[in-house]
């Protein structure tokens, strides 16, 4: 069931490519405080799981729009969002939650503070900066084209790609392509440049409004070039490589001066020429490099284990606490409401005693009059 919350705590980012932080009061218990990632794609992969403790929430889609939008604003890490510690709507609720068994499982930011937001961060209708592609358009003829593609762990936001090129003559960026998601269908777009990369040597800054993307394609071409080919069998570079190691061999047998012409290439040479040796050393390396992999995923196991049987034991202490936590709540509520009947019952009685009181002082300034009268008749009539 969805819940609304006031104002986030914080709401930041702390590394590049990293995800988004949000700390917040729980809604239902004003006592606890809810942290959760925030991925900037609903496709993320790691939704639904928890990193260090802390479970990864999927963001809707206001929320993805304005981790866009914050997103162009970072400059350095950490980077927190201008409405840090305080409400974004001041009469209203900030954002929308669901929380299950604890954990923050959705986050989405009201319509209002989606607005308000926008209008903070002077956000302007976008100009079209992208179209997609159905299939594969026609490149212009000339030059050599590659297609180079970048497949990240998972959608994140992009703005900026950096092309560092090793050549001669100048590389140009014909095409960048981007793909939200490759798990399902999603269609190619392609970024158009407000200003053309030109093809250059050295290295290219390509920059963008931020996206969102699982998949980059870049198509380079160059316009001028050189094509060295090479055609030989892979066979006769190896009988070529031999048979010149077994002619200098034996022209070394032949002008030996103690030559008795009895000598030949030695067979053992000649394993060594066609591999088999180099084979055995490579064996016996893999053998070496197998024994050390082995020894190193036994430690890794047992590692494993040991930070596995910490994570349990973790698990269970935080059980162990939550329901001590939960026992001395129900313990602190039944004693905070005998405290309140003991106070009640406190101030029923002082009630009674001041109003006692107050009868008593009339009565004894009566008593003190009748004294003082009694005194003066005494005096005039006592004799």
């Amino acid at each position: 069931m969805a819940s609304y919350v006031e104002y986030a705590i914080s709401l930041g980012i702390f590394e590049r490519e990293g995800m988004w932080r949000i700390q917040y009061v729980d809604p239902v218990d004003a006592g606890v405080r809810r942290v959760a990632y925030i991925p900037p794609s609903d496709k993320d992969g790691r939704i639904g799981k928890k990193i260090d403790g802390i479970p990864v929430a999927k963001p809707g889609p206001r929320m993805m729009q304005v981790l866009a939008w914050l997103q162009n604003q970072v400059t350095k890490y950490p980077y927190f969002w201008p409405y840090e510690g305080g409400p974004v709507d001041r009469y209203g609720y900030d954002f929308e939650v669901t929380i299950t068994n604890g954990d923050t499982q959705y986050v989405e930011i009201t319509t209002i503070a989606y607005e308000i937001v926008r209008t903070r961060l002077d956000v302007k209708d976008p100009v079209p900066t992208e179209k997609t592609i159905e299939v594969d358009e026609y490149l212009p003829a000339g030059g050599a084209y590659v297609k180079l593609a970048v497949t990240l762990q998972a959608p994140q936001p992009v703005s900026e790609i950096t092309i560092t090129p090793f050549t001669v003559y100048p590389l140009e960026v014909v095409s960048v392509l981007y793909e939200e998601d490759i798990e399902t269908y999603r269609p190619r777009k392609e970024i158009i440049f407000q200003q053309k990369p030109q093809p250059s040597t050295k290295t290219i800054v390509l920059t963008f409004p931020t996206i969102i993307a699982k998949r980059i394609t870049i198509i380079l071409c160059q316009k001028n070039y050189t094509i060295n080919k090479y055609l030989i069998r892979e066979s006769e570079v190896h009988k070529k490589e031999l048979w010149d190691k077994i002619s200098l061999r034996e022209a070394e047998v032949t002008l030996d001066v103690n030559d008795n012409g009895l000598e030949t290439v030695e067979e053992s040479n000649i394993m060594k020429w066609t591999g088999w040796d180099a084979y055995l050393k490579a064996y016996e390396k893999y053998k070496k490099d197998l024994d050390e992999w082995k020894k190193a995923m036994e430690e890794y196991k047992k590692k494993m284990d040991d930070r596995l049987a910490k994570i349990k034991e973790a698990e269970e202490a935080e059980k162990n606490y939550n329901k001590a936590m939960s026992k001395w709540r129900a313990e602190y509520e039944q004693a905070k409401k005998k405290y309140n009947q003991k106070v009640k019952q406190y101030e029923d009685q002082l009630e009674l005693y001041q109003r006692k009181k107050k009868e008593y002082e009339k009565q004894l300034a009566a008593y003190k009059r009748y004294l003082r009268e009694l005194e003066e008749w005494k005096r005039k009539w006592g004799k």
